[in-house]
Order: structure tokens, then sequence, then C-alpha cells
């Protein structure tokens, strides 16, 4: 239990109509009542779930601050288990910061990022991977990771782990039972091994799912690649809605790497504009060559425009041969003939048999609803679309294959006769990884890390 009082601004940094600053801890009620005037009552009575609307005083000169409403809450039934005050007043930076240090001067000490989290998990009301869903929520881009995010909030995940941990702690059981008592319980190791070998394809199975995972939480990442001056920064700009990246007739102009977020079925997608691709005129076109590479490499896909005048060429195929998910775009159709350019798109279906090659014109608009569709089928292709438990977490991988990789080692010592005990340590090893995901076996400064990536007030 924590015996200090905390208190943070819980709205953004931006002015906005309303703003809301946090109190959290055993004196929130008692600090309420200093710096809160009620204009209905004087003294007033603190109720759950009652609003009470008043003034927040400046101690020193007793002047209002701001109007505002009071909200109170009683342990356990707050978002941190604790005693709570949220104040809800106009959302001015300067109003806010009068208000916190309002509640400062009162007793309060300034929360630590995350301490509201950090708090809640401590009092039980979150595990450790609920918790983290809170800073995916907050920062969640799409309709696709919002929903993951709330699956992993409601406690989808941990109960699967839960459920995984449980009964490989009844394998481990049995286990140890067998070194001591190797006689008589040769049939229930049979039965543990069984165990263990299911608990190795659910964590398996939770496991593969991280790669749509990562796509859902982090947003579907589409290079835009190709020769110089075959229009990528206009189709960049025309797929993003607004002008980002600078458009002139000059071949090279783009030397950086510019991205924006879009949402399109749903789901994020960061679209990517690359440098052009030729042999570099100097050293800080060869850096962004060589960045526009490396930007594909760690695409989802590749997007290589070529112009619809001449159809793609040498440095477009090296592209495509590079990039295994690839779509070709024809850009520039407004200034070609229709069976010109349908000879172009043509010839380049019948060299890249599987590919998709689409005609557009990134100045007229015309194409682009394809592109759109495209990008959306290729998401649909990658089974983005699913119900079910997904990991989202970096964090939750990595334990999901620590835990794996015991158990396989687990299951090849029992299975050729090796010593029991390795085995039992194995299996404790991925019970250790999997109580990690939830918080029940992580340690403390693991814990503190993680919280400390929170923003302020949350």
């Amino acid at each position: 239990m924590q015996t200090d009082t905390i208190a943070a601004i819980g709205s953004g940094p931006a002015p906005g109509a309303i703003g809301i600053v946090r109190i959290s801890g055993p004196a929130s009620h008692a600090v309420a009542r200093t710096i809160f005037r009620s204009r209905n009552a004087s003294p007033f009575r603190l109720a759950q779930g009652r609003i009470r609307y008043g003034a927040i005083i400046d101690s020193s000169d007793q002047t209002a601050i701001d109007e505002a409403l009071l909200l109170p809450f009683f342990a356990p039934r707050s978002y941190t288990g604790e005693d709570m005050v949220e104040f809800s007043c106009h959302g001015s930076p300067y109003i806010l910061a009068r208000v916190l240090r309002a509640a400062l001067d009162a007793g309060c000490r300034a929360a630590e990022p995350g301490e509201f989290t950090y708090r809640a998990y401590l009092s039980g009301r979150l595990d450790l991977a609920q918790a983290e869903a809170v800073a995916d929520l907050i920062a969640t881009r799409s309709a696709a990771a919002l929903h993951s995010a709330m699956d992993l909030r409601s406690g989808l995940l941990s109960q699967a782990v839960d459920g995984i941990r449980d009964r490989l702690l009844s394998a481990l059981a049995t286990l140890e039972a067998s070194i001591e008592f190797s006689d008589d319980t040769l049939a229930d190791s049979d039965q543990a091994t069984a165990a263990i070998g299911e608990a190795l394809a659910k964590v398996r199975e939770l496991e593969r799912t991280y790669r749509l995972g990562r796509i859902v939480r982090d947003g579907y990442r589409v290079a835009i690649i190709g020769r110089p001056n075959v229009g990528k920064s206009s189709l960049f700009n025309a797929l993003a809605g607004r002008n980002r990246a600078l458009v002139t007739p000059i071949p090279g102009t783009t030397r950086d790497v510019i991205e924006e977020t879009i949402t399109l079925g749903g789901f994020a997608v960061t679209l990517i504009d690359t440098a052009g691709i030729r042999h570099a005129r100097g050293i800080v076109e060869a850096a962004g060559i060589v960045e526009a590479r490396n930007v594909a490499a760690g695409a989802n896909l590749v997007i290589v425009v070529g112009d619809a005048r001449i159809g793609l060429r040498a440095t477009d195929e090296a592209s495509l041969t590079a990039a295994p998910a690839a779509l070709i775009v024809l850009n520039k159709s407004d200034l070609v003939a229709p069976d010109r350019m349908e000879r172009h798109r043509t010839k380049a279906a019948a060299l890249y048999v599987g590919r998709d090659v689409l005609c557009a014109s990134a100045k007229t608009g015309s194409g682009l609803s394809s592109i759109e569709t495209a990008l959306v089928n290729r998401m649909q292709g990658e089974q983005m679309f699913v119900d079910g438990t997904i990991v989202t977490n970096e964090r939750h991988a990595s334990e999901l294959s620590r835990a794996g990789e015991h158990l396989r080692r687990a299951i090849e010592g029992l299975s050729s006769g090796q010593e029991v005990v390795q085995a039992a340590f194995d299996v404790r090893e991925a019970t250790d990884a999997l109580g990690s995901i939830t918080g029940v076996t992580t340690t403390e400064d693991i814990i503190r890390t993680i919280f400390s990536r929170f923003c302020v007030g949350k």
C-alpha cells in the first residue's frame, strides 16, 4: 500500500475545452477538501459517484483559480485501487498547471510517468500485461490497434498465458515427484510429458501471432521506391492526402526518408517516400539511395513506381527482385495514350507474374482507389482480419519464445531418457517466462522500466 499521495495533469499538453487533474493516495480526499470550494454546500461531503461543482482555490490568497467539477472515488473502486479525485476544469495549460500547483502545495507529490497505472498494478486492479495495454490504448492509431489493445486490457492474453502456466505447474509437480519416487510415478510422468507438449504447441501458436500483432500495433509499412522523377513523391502526397514531400521537376529532389501514416481498412498504414534509385551523383544522394534500399528491405510491402510513358527499366527490375512483396504502379497515366500505357502494363504483368500492376496518375487522382484496394487486399492476405488472442508486444513475444525454447528442451530430454532434473529445470524456467508476461515473476527493475515509458498522468 502506498503511503504518499500523487497528483498529475491527466489530459494532453495542448489547450482544449476540458482538462483533468488527477490525485490518488490516502490523502486525496483531504486535499480535495482543502483546494476545492463547493458552490452548493460548505463544508461539503464526498460521495462515490457524486459530482460537485465549484472552484479550485489558490491557498496563497484564497482566490479562485478556475471553475471545476470534482469527481471522487473511494478505494478499492477506483482506477488505482486507492482513494482518488479528478478535477475537470478549463483546458488551458496555464490553468491546469495552477491547479496542479495547488494540489502539490496541499501535500501531494508530483506523479512519476505511469505511476497511476503502476499503483493499479500494485493494488491488483491490473496485471502487468493489462497495464501495458493502457500505453497501447493511448498510442493507438487505428481500429485494429484499438481492438487488440482492448483485448489485451480485458485480460484475453493473460487468461491464455495463465492457463498454459497452470498446466505446466501441474506437470512440474509431477516431474519433481518422480525424482523422489521414480518407481511409482512413471505413468504420471508420461502424462506430464504430454501436458508439456500441449503447452509448447499453445506457446508456439501465440508466438506466431506476433508477426501479425506487430503490424496491428505499429502499422503496415509501405515503402515507395523507384527511379528519380517517376512521381514517387507525388504519389506519396496523393495517397497521404496532403503535401508532405517536396515535389519538383528536378530528378533527385528527395534525399531523406519521409513517413506519413494513413488508415485503410481499419489499419494504420505508414507510407514511406524514398530517394530515387540510380547511379548516385554525389555523397549525399548515395547515402539517400542506401537508406531507400534499407527502408525497402524492412517494409511489409514495396510499391515500385515506374513511368507509364516508358514502362519499367533495369533499375526497377532490380528493385522488384530485391522485394518479394511488391506492388507495381505505373504513374503519370494522364501523360500517355491508353493503348501505349496498356502495352507497358501488360508487359510488366507478363514479366512479373503474381505481382499486381496498376496504372495511376498522382496528378489527377486516377487509379488511386485501385492502389488503396490493392493495399487492403495485401493486408487481408496477411490474415490481419482474424479473431482471437494476438500478441502485439515485443516483450511478450520474447518471453513466449524463451518459454518455448525451454519446453522444447524439456521434451527432448524426457524423450531421450535424460535426467528428469534437467527437464524439471526447463519447465520451471518456462513457467517463469510465462509469469513474466503477467508480472507474476517479473523483476522490479523491469517493472519500473515498463512504467517509465508511460506518460505522466497515466
